[in-house]
């Protein structure tokens, strides 16, 4: 071989280098064929790789030393009760509707960020194909080689849910997951007309206390020792029912840019090789009907808030739920049982009505005692005394009976207000949601008429000023308390405002002193 051709053979590889260097090859490394796996004789098709798409409809799951690109999709499911939409991103929960023959609402109270239920909320899942109806499957891969699949179920026939997840080993070598859980975020959704304050009415719950009550959580982190944890406000709940050796912390967050937020957390993981984990627990997404939850048997109904005479008020909604299988209407049934208050408390309100008259009777005797001793504050006080003592009376006569019905009245405004049996419920003519405030106010103005009607009368048996003022300036307050509030509220306190003047007109007539002409 001569020289030139050795130098010819040199150059022409250099040649080859160079260009293969800084001009690559643009051809596609062949497609590998989807892998069929055989699954209780039904064929499952795993992709190895992701189909066609453009760069603005592929979400990029960036891991060190490659890139998986992952189409972001969402799949619904749905059953009688409830209609759940879930994310691809941390198999998240976009939306869950609950269905309940009334208006749905969608308790996901977020519209982007910060799904509910995402597990590993930066990973984009892809979904399993092939499960039955209510029910969506989902699964992705971690870095560490752990494969994730996530599978929610709706029970058909209420508004219970299942959640299981499998953490599989794929690798010959343990590995270690520190930071798994998951939880609700963004506070909980609600009807339209409770929104405004839907915020303060939200809370984080769990049950049982040592006292079998149920624990309100502030923001923090919490030894996980209950049998549910929960999320409510006014008239819905979200319940989990983790199992003690999965979740052992609860992380609680609320404020002013975190609404609600509660996540169970779980210990540091370890997964022998080809090891599969499963973690499985109920929810709860439903409403607050305190008669269904009790019928479960699991304490959901402690969740219902009864306020600090809780015992009062359960009876109260036991009673109207009675009236209202024969009435079938809550309105009416509001009615009758404030009537009934009414009877029951009788001896307290006649007593106090009673009173009151006696001490307008006294009232001349009074003011010539007062003339008599202005300079001498002792015996006055003395005379005054053996005057109430002669007259079988005293100043609290009237104030301690009225004073013994407020727990009964406190417990029965609290109940109304927090009862989810009256959302939708109608009464006749312009009231058609005994839960939503008189879109016309009537019923708070007459309610704050009646109470003016009734307090001016009281006022000619009373002779102070000041008591006088505040005693009429009640329906004001009264009034305007109750245009935002329940029309089931202001129905009662209209009847109970009726019932009242009814039974003072009759004490007054009975008790005080026909004048002699």
């Amino acid at each position: 071989m001569d020289k030139n051709t050795i130098w010819f053979i040199a150059a022409s590889a250099a040649f080859l280098l160079l260009w293969y260097k800084f001009f690559p090859s643009q051809n596609l490394a062949p497609q590998k064929q989807p892998v069929t796996a055989q699954a209780g004789g039904k064929s499952e098709i795993v992709s190895s790789g992701t189909p066609a798409s453009s760069e603005a409809e592929l979400k990029w799951l960036k891991k060190p030393g490659k890139i998986i690109p992952i189409a972001q999709s969402d799949k619904t499911i749905e059953t009688v009760r409830a209609k759940v939409v879930m994310d691809s991103r941390g198999a998240s929960v976009k939306h869950w509707w609950v269905k309940n023959g009334k208006t749905p609402v969608d308790l996901v109270n977020t519209a982007t960020e910060d799904l509910p239920l995402a597990t590993f909320p930066d990973i984009i899942f892809e979904q399993v194909q092939g499960t039955p109806p209510g029910q969506a499957e989902w699964k992705s891969f971690l870095p560490s080689g752990i494969e994730i699949r996530k599978k929610l179920s709706l029970d058909p026939e209420s508004s219970f849910a299942e959640i299981e997840i499998k953490l599989k080993n794929l690798t010959s070598a343990p590995v270690d997951l520190e930071g798994f859980g998951l939880g609700w975020q963004k506070g909980l959704g609600t009807l339209e007309s409770l929104k405004k304050e839907n915020e303060s009415d939200t809370r984080i719950i769990a049950y049982p206390t040592p006292s079998k009550e149920t624990q309100v959580f502030k923001t923090g982190t919490h030894q996980q020792n209950f049998k549910w944890v929960a999320m409510d406000n006014r008239y819905y709940l979200f319940a989990m029912f983790p199992d003690l050796i999965d979740f052992n912390v609860i992380e609680v967050e609320k404020n002013k840019t975190q609404p609600g937020k509660v996540r169970l957390a779980a210990p540091p993981l370890r997964l022998s090789p080809a090891e599969t984990r499963i973690i499985k627990f109920r929810v709860y997404a439903g409403a607050k009907g305190y008669h269904a939850l009790k019928s479960w048997g699991l304490g959901l109904e402690h969740a219902v808030d009864f306020g600090f005479f809780g015992f009062l008020g359960k009876a109260a909604l036991k009673a109207m739920a009675a009236v209202y299988k024969f009435t079938n209407n809550y309105g009416v049934s509001i009615i009758l049982l404030t009537l009934g208050l009414q009877v029951i408390l009788f001896p307290f309100t006649l007593t106090s009505y009673k009173s009151m008259a006696i001490m307008k009777r006294l009232q001349p005797k009074m003011q010539e005692i007062q003339a008599r001793y202005k300079d001498d504050a002792k015996r006055l006080s003395s005379e005054m005394m053996n005057l109430y003592k002669q007259a079988g009376t005293t100043p609290f006569s009237g104030c301690l009976p009225m004073l013994a019905q407020m727990p009964v009245f406190i417990a029965f405004f609290t109940m109304l207000r927090n009862s989810y049996e009256l959302s939708g419920a109608p009464f006749a003519f312009w009231i058609t949601d005994l839960s939503q405030h008189d879109t016309y106010y009537i019923l708070p103005i007459l309610t704050g008429g009646i109470m003016y009607l009734q307090q001016f009368l009281s006022g000619s048996m009373v002779s102070d000023p000041m008591q006088k003022n505040m005693m009429l300036l009640m329906p004001a307050v009264f009034t305007v308390m109750f245009i935002r509030s329940p029309s089931g509220l202001a129905l009662y306190w209209l009847t109970n405002s009726l019932a009242s003047m009814g039974v003072q007109q009759w004490a007054t007539r009975k008790y005080t002193p026909k004048t002699k002409t």
